[in-house]
């Protein structure tokens, strides 16, 4: 995997923590809710990046299928989709 298409440090940009292990689920929602809000984000909310950021977690997620990342225990277990 190179270092351009590697999703962890994108997801660990948002700070959801120190180490993938901290992903969880309710970290993404709450984010997302935050960047889509207009209180949070005037005027508008931050549509893109919420976009952005579901894409980041749907890379992490598939980091599940790969035998050699997920035989390390570092990840959690998956996200799935962030908003429902």
């Amino acid at each position: 995997m190179r270092a351009s298409t590697n999703p962890v440090p994108k997801i660990l940009s948002w700070n959801p923590g120190t180490a993938p292990s901290s992903v969880t689920k309710e970290w993404a929602q709450h984010l997302d809710r935050e960047l889509r809000s207009s209180l949070e984000n005037p005027p508008y909310g931050r549509a893109d990046l919420a976009l952005t950021l579901a894409g980041h977690v749907k890379a992490f997620d598939a980091l599940h299928d790969i035998p050699e990342v997920t035989e390390t225990a570092l990840l959690p277990p998956r996200i799935g989709p962030i908003r429902e």
